[in-house]
């Protein structure tokens, strides 16, 4: 992975948020997201850049994302379904 700057990595970021609201993946309320959908587009890249780019800033701005990814912004139907995939 090549070098990436804050606002290449904000920029991204952005692509990413709108390409997903647009497919129905992401769906926005006021200032925050809840993600519907798990197959998130641009997903691949934005583990690319945690783990490969240089800059440690950089990475720990991508790291956030993913957490809010991932994590932070799962509707209840996905977090759900989450508990019962590693529990049951």
């Amino acid at each position: 992975m090549g070098l990436i700057s804050c606002v290449g990595f904000a920029c991204f970021r952005a692509f990413l948020e709108n390409v997903n609201q647009n497919d129905h993946r992401l769906k926005k309320t006021g200032n925050t997201y809840t993600v519907e959908k798990m197959d998130l587009v641009g997903l691949d890249y934005l583990w690319r850049v945690v783990l490969e780019v240089p800059s440690e800033e950089i990475a720990m701005l991508a790291v956030k994302q993913l957490m809010e990814l991932s994590y932070t912004w799962l509707s209840s139907k996905l977090k759900k379904v989450k508990m019962k995939s590693a529990y049951g």
